[in-house]
């Protein structure tokens, strides 16, 4: 049987600790007068001041304020101040630490790499290294920051969260301080490469500006690659880095304006067909910067248009490899609507091509861009050359070689432009859509220089679906394509593709 409740003391707290009587006058107890002691005064008093730290005291000064703000019979104001405690505060900062930062990159592998089949593609190794170098058991402070910046910045981007993006930012400005501090000491390291490679990811997501700050880390990179190299390559992280992917990265920003350190390092021996595909595209890019110095010197153009040729045949010889189809055949097509893409191009191109991966299809927009910017190219090595032989390529029944040059770039870029739905279909995420810049570039320049404008509407149209999935870059190549569409000279070297209209493409 429970004990009934002590009544509370009333005394004053001096009085209560040595427990003795107490008169309990007010404002002082004669006891502590006498005593010549500081009354801290009566229980009621003391109790909201001091807080009596006893058991009992603190369960019953809890059961009394759940009574108090439960009552029905509350007044408005106390209602008011209750729904205010009882609101949840939002947090202004992203928490730190492991788990949370495995969580947030593990949420941005699940949002940017696709879903269905593997993210394995020759010319995008994106996944197989940003993946690596999260699962690396040891990371400088350096590294850990960019790879926890480049989840935040991605995240924040896609689901329009300010808090999250501000968080990444500072991760990322932080890294690059670490990163300048690293190379004052000509401390190169594996890390070093690691945070590199992040970066131009970073910036392919976050550049609002202008592309200066992507191609910085970019030519960064390659110079540390081309100064730096590993004595074992022994890590297959590095193996993939300094194979094909910083090439392929060089290329897709800097073709038309190659430099001859450059060159050389992109010539280095390889194999396997990216290692061939990077050959294509840099002979090309070789062969229009030598045009632009042949100052009609008739045995070099001569030269120059027989390379040009011989390179239209390499790319014939590619696109056998890569083609399981058929010499002369294309990929198989889609029905109207068969596929869920976020860009359709049956009214404009034809149906979209059905690939059996990713990297199948990117080989293929590849190679077709490619063409297209080497038709104008042949034709002007043409021009330069005073034997009136027209090539075979460019002699078709009795049409000037001009318009078949400018008919066949656009062909080429027509079938390029069948591959983007398949990169934007749903289940691939977003990690698809980062190669589709290449072919929307030159088909922005190819539907602009015919004044094509349905056509550049839709190519247009590519880079604002590829910029609202988060990536920065897109939305700066496009409002250089606006330029070139208004005014072609406002194009300038801000573009990777400068083919300016001597190439063959007449405007209309």
């Amino acid at each position: 049987m429970n004990s009934p409740l002590r009544k509370p003391s009333t005394s004053c707290a001096n009085c209560r600790a040595v427990k003795r009587r107490c008169d309990e006058k007010r404002p002082h107890c004669s006891q502590c007068v006498r005593l010549n002691q500081e009354c801290p005064g009566y229980r009621d008093k003391w109790e909201l001041v001091f807080r009596d730290q006893t058991k009992k005291t603190i369960q019953r000064t809890k059961q009394v304020k759940i009574l108090k703000i439960d009552q029905p019979d509350r007044s408005p104001l106390s209602g008011q101040y209750r729904d205010e405690i009882r609101q949840p505060v939002l947090l202004q900062t992203v928490p730190s630490g492991v788990m949370v930062s495995s969580q947030i990159f593990s949420s941005y592998i699940d949002n940017y790499f696709p879903r269905k089949g593997k993210a394995n593609c020759v010319v995008n190794l994106s996944f197989p290294i940003i993946s690596a170098i999260y699962m690396l058991p040891e990371k400088s402070p350096m590294l850990q920051k960019a790879t926890s910046a480049l989840s935040c910045i991605f995240l924040g981007k896609i689901n329009r969260d300010d808090p999250i993006l501000q968080y990444g930012i500072g991760l990322y400005n932080e890294a690059i301080c670490e990163l300048s501090k690293t190379l004052s000491l000509r401390s190169y390291t594996p890390d070093l490469i690691y945070t590199c490679a992040l970066f131009e990811q970073i910036e392919a997501h976050y550049c609002p500006d202008s592309l200066d700050k992507l191609h910085a880390h970019i030519d960064g990179l390659s110079a540390i690659m081309r100064l730096y190299r590993p004595k074992k390559d022994d890590s297959h992280i590095i193996n993939l880095i300094y194979g094909q992917h910083q090439k392929i990265r060089v290329l897709l920003s800097r073709l038309m304006h190659l430099t001859e350190p450059v060159v050389q390092w992109l010539r280095e021996p390889g194999e396997g067909l990216q290692y061939e595909l990077i050959q294509l595209l840099t002979d090309m890019s070789c062969f229009a910067a030598a045009l632009d110095s042949a100052h009609r010197d008739p045995q070099t153009c001569r030269s120059l248009l027989d390379d040009c040729l011989a390179l239209e045949k390499r790319h014939s010889e590619f696109y056998t490899k890569i083609n399981g189809y058929g010499v002369d055949e294309d990929p198989p097509i889609y029905n109207c609507g068969e596929i869920k893409a976020g860009l359709a191009t049956d009214n404009l191109f034809g149906p979209a091509y059905k690939f059996l991966s990713v990297g199948e299809a990117n080989l293929h927009m590849f190679i077709w861009t490619s063409l297209s910017l080497l038709y104008p190219i042949l034709y002007r090595a043409y021009t330069l050359t005073e034997t009136g032989n027209v090539p075979n390529v460019l002699h078709v029944d009795d049409q000037s070689p001009q318009y078949v040059a400018q008919q066949l770039s656009i062909f080429n870029i027509n079938k390029a432009v069948r591959c983007i739905p398949y990169c934007t279909q749903e289940g691939l995420n977003l990690w698809s859509l980062y190669c589709c810049i290449f072919p929307a570039i030159q088909a922005t320049r190819v539907f602009s220089q015919t004044r094509d404008w349905n056509r550049f509407l839709w190519a247009s149209e590519v880079f604002q679906h590829i910029a609202r999935s988060g990536f920065d870059v897109a939305a700066r190549y496009h409002e250089l394509c606006c330029l070139y569409w208004f005014e072609p000279s406002a194009y300038g070297t801000s573009s990777p593709y400068r083919l300016p209209n001597p190439y063959g493409l007449k405007r209309r």
